[in-house]
């Protein structure tokens, strides 16, 4: 379970404030640190994240075409993308891992990206879409906004 401090320090970072620190606790829980970990949470996260960008580019690039707006998609909701917004907000400090000869075993990029996504996950059961919707929205707008074009190549 993460501690109080780092659960307010986080909910400030998020602007949301959780109902239920258990589900927070385990949105940052990595398996190699125990088996009520992010996986089932990642999952969910990866779902609703897809909906909520499909959307914000549905309406904000309302003119262009099917293929343009997959290749915006694709680019906001890559890892490249959920790792670089995980880092904006520290979450890389927050990820309880395993110790192994006494130190922590390093976040790994991949769990930072797997880790966002089932923060988005907690937040979605903890409260409801519209929320999430709005702290997605919150997160990705600086991403979305850099997006002047469709990126050429959206595979990363």
């Amino acid at each position: 379970m993460i501690s109080k401090k780092e659960h307010r320090w986080l909910e400030e970072k998020l602007q949301y404030i959780f109902n239920d620190p258990q589900i927070l606790s385990r949105a940052l829980t990595h398996r190699s640190h125990s088996s009520e970990n992010y996986e089932r949470l990642e999952f969910l996260g990866d779902r609703v994240l897809g909906l909520v960008i499909a959307e914000l580019v549905f309406k904000k690039h309302y003119k262009e075409k099917e293929g343009e707006l997959s290749k915006r998609f694709s680019d906001l909701v890559s890892k490249k993308t959920l790792i670089k917004i995980a880092k904006r907000i520290d979450l890389e400090v927050m990820i309880k891992t395993s110790r192994e000869y006494g130190y922590k075993i390093k976040v790994t990029e991949s769990m930072l990206a797997d880790s966002l996504e089932a923060l988005i996950g907690a937040i979605f059961l903890d409260s409801d879409f519209i929320m999430v919707k709005d702290i997605v929205q919150k997160l990705w707008k600086e991403v979305i906004n850099e997006q002047a074009t469709p990126p050429n190549n959206p595979k990363f």
